[in-house]
């Protein structure tokens, strides 16, 4: 029943890793992982209306997560893109000026993952940020920065080049990405001068 969970995840008394579950059982509402995560049990599910767990999440974003902690609301924003329903993305405008800059990586994510109207005006509000993190996440996700300018800069012989694309990397959401950030940390030892950057992306 998505308003029980609703109700579960906006009580102040329930422990925190299960509002995560909770909030991930509606992100999966309309079709459900077969195995269980609670019971360890697999299950067959058939494909339903997700308009319950899309009332559930607007229903909090109201009146919940803009005092929730920041991992409650981390998998909220994940909830957001995994359910893919338009109308959820207009809170994430005013929950943008308010959040950390890491919640702000993840409310782009989301406004661009759901094509919402607002991502490209505040993604752009957030290419002029201070934060290197928030401010190459933009760029890439504007499309201004491609993997290939990634590359480029990882095999240039300037130390400084390789540091961008580091932060770069982390901000570039796709596997091959992901693929070749895990390699740079197996091979560490061959790159010394930018050990410490590559140590810190991987935490990303």
């Amino acid at each position: 029943n998505a308003l029980i969970l609703k109700n579960f995840i906006a009580n102040s008394n329930a422990p925190e890793n299960m509002k995560t579950t909770a909030l991930a059982t509606l992100a999966f509402w309309e079709l459900p992982p077969q195995l269980d995560p609670v019971e360890g049990r697999s299950r067959k599910y058939s494909k339903r209306d997700k308009t319950p767990a899309v009332e559930a999440i607007k229903n909090l974003a109201a009146n919940y997560i803009p005092k929730a902690p920041k991992r409650i609301v981390q998998i909220y924003l994940r909830a957001i893109k995994k359910i893919n329903a338009p109308e959820l993305s207009a809170s994430l405008g005013k929950m943008y000026d308010s959040g950390s800059s890491a919640i702000k990586i993840e409310i782009l994510h989301a406004l661009k993952y759901t094509k919402s109207k607002d991502f490209k005006t505040i993604a752009t509000q957030a290419l002029q940020s201070s934060d290197s993190k928030l401010k190459n996440t933009a760029a890439v996700l504007l499309g201004k920065i491609s993997s290939k300018d990634i590359l480029a800069k990882l095999k240039s012989k300037n130390i400084s080049e390789q540091k961008v694309a580091l932060g770069l990397l982390v901000s570039f959401p796709n596997k091959k990405a992901d693929e070749l950030l895990t390699a740079y940390v197996k091979n560490l030892k061959d790159h010394k001068e930018i050990a410490f950057e590559i140590l810190e992306s991987a935490k990303q």
